[in-house]
């Protein structure tokens, strides 16, 4: 049997999450802890492995005191565009 290997799509709203991390000097570990997550969860978002759901950009707009209308609206595209 073969593996078969997917790549994600990463989006506008995962290289923000990840760029909003990396402002804040944290490891992946750092903001699992201040979301309420574990570690293999930022990485998806991040890395477009999983999509971000409306409870996600809200937890992600108040750890990182982002708008949450503009985390809305980096997501809608990815739904736009699928």
């Amino acid at each position: 049997m073969h593996k078969v290997w997917v790549m994600a799509e990463v989006t506008d709203i995962n290289r923000h999450l990840l760029s909003l991390r990396k402002r804040r000097k944290w490891k992946q570990e750092d903001a699992a802890a201040a979301c309420g997550w574990d570690q293999p969860k930022i990485s998806k978002l991040e890395t477009g492995g999983q999509q971000p759901t409306i409870a996600d950009l809200q937890i992600i707009s108040r750890v990182f005191s982002v708008s949450f209308t503009h985390l809305i609206k980096l997501r809608a595209r990815v739904r736009r565009a699928a």
